[in-house]
């Protein structure tokens, strides 16, 4: 963490993608860059411009890139692996486009703000230039919209784009290493890399990730991998991951049970989830604590509820206490990136995106068709014969799984959010949230 101190000023590496005819704008300091592309090779080579900035004296340093087949993100990649290794805690990395003009104290601000040690990055709202026509008009207008959003989120970004942002070195630092171990998805580098405009989700759907329900007869799974959804089935939720990452790696697990139990109390994340579920709350159930859910019977774990929370636990809830301590243990050694989802705040979120709310019970007519509908709207298409997983597994059972693995997909993107954020952490050291 950055340590606050009246005297922080850290050495700031500037990294600016060079782009034909356009003008950068670097506190007082302004050059003309250009843009160096190969077409003939199919290649992207980006040069990129690197200062080092100390309190000594302003260092620029070009850099060619080689082999890069990933446009941007390739470059900034292959400029980060030499510079990431080299720089310590009190470092920070400014990333931009070389034709953003900053404003004067953003710089000075955005430090500050890393210095308070609250921070990871610190990025911008955006105005744009006149001119333009129609288009300029519509590039101001959606400025204005996610200047409004920040706004309205108290400060916190969306998203932290390339036209601008300050970073921790030590947060890329450990964005890497989790890449590195597989608690992210991508290889061990900071970006991942996207194909631009109509490809983007063509990328982006090369993740293989898996939902995951318990079902009567064990458990069933709804692997995403670009192409049709496939369905798995398996008694044990180890032997269910296993299977489905027979032919390649899983890079996320969405799974419909509590992970992460509470000491006492009861866990923020389902109260959070009550509150996204809408008219549907009440299929979100609170999960009991961990003492409770240790006891032999019901009769035993409700009283052991009461002595330590004050209230009871519901019969439901008890009857799951098996799939649930089954998910404990296996977590552990899962060897992939696992987080809870559930279906209900899943649908409820589809069903927000498409302007309407879900009020049929999942177990009615009028409630399947509307969730097999919001799937199908977010690109999942439930084929109609799932082999005999599809016949071990309820048809809610099914849609539940396929809706916890679009939640798994959003976590593999990056566009999904925890409830709470951060993760509550109890005695057992599991982040606890839900996904969505």
């Amino acid at each position: 963490m950055l340590t606050p101190r009246a005297d922080y000023r850290p050495s700031t590496s500037t990294v600016a993608l060079r782009n034909k005819g356009r003008t950068t704008h670097f506190g007082r300091r302004t050059s003309r860059r250009r843009h160096v592309s190969d077409v003939r090779s199919g290649h992207f080579r980006s040069s990129i411009r690197v200062a080092i900035r100390d309190r000594r004296a302003p260092t620029w340093l070009g850099v060619g890139t080689r082999d890069n087949r990933h446009q941007k993100a390739g470059a900034l990649n292959q400029v980060l692996d030499r510079l990431l290794p080299i720089l310590g805690p009190h470092d920070a990395i400014m990333v931009m486009d070389a034709d953003s003009a900053l404003d004067p104290g953003f710089v000075r601000h955005g430090l500050a703000y890393l210095a308070s040690g609250r921070h990871a990055a610190v990025g911008g709202t955006f105005t744009g230039k006149p001119g333009g026509g129609l288009v300029g008009m519509f590039q101001r207008n959606e400025y204005a919209r996610y200047a409004r959003d920040v706004r309205r989120l108290g400060g916190k970004a969306l998203v932290l784009t390339g036209t601008a942002t300050i970073f921790r070195a030590a947060t890329l630092q450990e964005v890497v290493a989790a890449r590195g171990e597989r608690r992210l998805p991508g290889l061990p580098h900071v970006y991942v890399p996207r194909l631009s405009s109509s490809a983007h989700h063509e990328a982006v759907d090369r993740f293989r990730v898996m939902g995951v329900d318990a079902c009567r007869t064990g458990w069933i799974g709804v692997v995403l991998t670009g192409g049709a959804p496939i369905a798995c089935h398996a008694t044990e939720i180890g032997d269910l991951a296993a299977t489905a990452a027979r032919d390649a790696p899983l890079d996320v697990i969405a799974v419909d049970i509590p992970i992460g139990l509470a000491d006492t109390g009861r866990r923020r994340a389902d109260e959070l989830a009550r509150e996204a579920a809408g008219p549907r709350w009440a299929s979100v159930f609170m999960t009991p604590v961990r003492t409770a859910l240790r006891a032999a019977d019901y009769a035993t774990a409700a009283r052991e509820s009461r002595r330590i929370c004050g209230t009871g636990i519901s019969a439901q809830s008890y009857a799951l206490r098996g799939k649930i301590l089954q998910v404990d243990r296996w977590i552990r050694r899962a060897g992939t990136r696992v987080v809870e989802a559930h279906p209900e705040v899943c649908f409820a979120e589809m069903a927000a995106l498409s302007g309407g709310p879900l009020t049929a019970g999942k177990k009615s007519w009028a409630g399947m068709r509307q969730r097999a509908a919001l799937l199908a709207r977010q690109g999942i298409d439930l084929p109609a014969d799932l082999g005999e997983p599809g016949a071990l597994a309820g048809a809610d059972d099914v849609l539940d799984a396929a809706a916890a693995a679009w939640t798994a997909r959003r976590v593999a993107r990056g566009e999904a959010r925890s409830l709470p954020d951060p993760p509550q952490v109890f005695s057992d050291g599991l982040p606890c949230a839900i996904w969505v």
